[in-house]
């Protein structure tokens, strides 16, 4: 599609040519907010096509390298409300506790929230992903989630003792809510490759092979967050009996021990906290399902 072809009555070619120029200029000068927000505001003012022909379109009128940089642009434009998926918890002012007696049971003790805004990824929100590109870019995203994922589950295991019980903690926190980051994006990516409109008939089969691996990658780190939050649980029952009973820290890593194994014995786990992902598991259900429904039919049909 040529630009004659998405221009309104009131727009020219001039117009569109001097919008294509701005937007390779903010490109240029590595401003992915402002290039995303310009091509977003241009789409609205019909400059730029919104349907799933963006791509051929940008690649024709702006050139291959214009493309790509935009396609990254929007790929790593982050949420502007949080820090890499989180918000301080305002609940307990970001200390994760009260009174060194109560875990704040919004934050899990960690102090920090999952932002809403972009579900916990830490990405811009889908709202912020020009139309036509949605499909490439949350690709891009699974890509590096799973990329991510790949490098965390390397790391080896952390072993739990009295003396380092603190910095296992901190180690532990860390890894969790980096690991969990990774499986929002894998289940928003998931929920968003159903539910985009328009997806061009070239990356149907590869948007259904995305979801899939969402799915399957999401539940695999979901059965990790589990083996971290023993580790820890086991790691502050440790620390806990090498403190003085009637001191702060001992009651902390006592009431923290107590909250992280209720946390597992939930059923399923995580139960009502940002850790429990529903969406992803109900995903993966219908998957499941539909795997056994065409294994079973074409058992019958054999």
């Amino acid at each position: 599609m040529g630009a004659k072809a998405t221009k309104s009555k009131d727009l020219s070619d001039s117009q569109i040519q001097y919008a294509l120029q701005d937007l390779v200029k903010q490109l240029e000068r590595d401003d992915a907010a402002k290039a995303v927000r310009l091509f977003l505001q241009d789409q609205t003012r019909s400059l730029f096509p919104k349907s799933g022909d963006v791509l051929e379109w940008l690649t024709k009128n702006a050139g291959k390298n214009t493309t790509k940089r935009l396609i990254s642009a929007c790929t790593h434009f982050s949420c502007l409300n949080c820090k890499k998926g989180l918000r301080r918890c305002k609940n307990c002012d970001g200390t994760g506790h009260f009174g060194y007696e109560m875990i704040c049971e919004k934050c899990l003790g960690f102090g920090a929230v999952s932002c809403d805004f972009c579900g916990g990824t830490g990405w811009a929100a889908i709202d912020f992903v020009p139309e036509g590109l949605g499909p490439v870019v949350f690709a891009s995203h699974i890509k590096i989630a799973e990329k991510r994922l790949t490098k965390l589950l390397k790391k080896q295991p952390l072993r739990p003792s009295r003396k380092d019980a603190i910095r296992v903690f901190n180690e532990c926190k860390h890894l969790l809510l980096n690991l969990n980051r990774q499986i929002s994006v894998l289940e928003t990516a998931v929920g968003i490759t159903k539910e985009i409109a328009n997806i061009p008939d070239n990356l149907e089969e590869q948007t259904y092979k995305l979801r899939t691996l969402s799915i399957n990658a999401g539940l695999k780190d979901k059965r990790r967050l589990g083996k971290i939050v023993q580790s820890t649980t086991t790691g502050l029952k440790l620390y806990a009996n090498n403190q003085r009973k009637d001191s702060k820290m001992y009651k902390l890593a006592k009431a923290r021990a107590s909250f992280y194994n209720s946390l597992l014995k939930s059923s399923p786990k995580f139960t009502g906290t940002y850790l429990e992902h529903p969406f992803l598991n109900e995903a993966a259900e219908k998957t499941i399902l539909k795997k056994r429904f065409q294994k079973k039919k074409k058992g019958k049909s054999g």
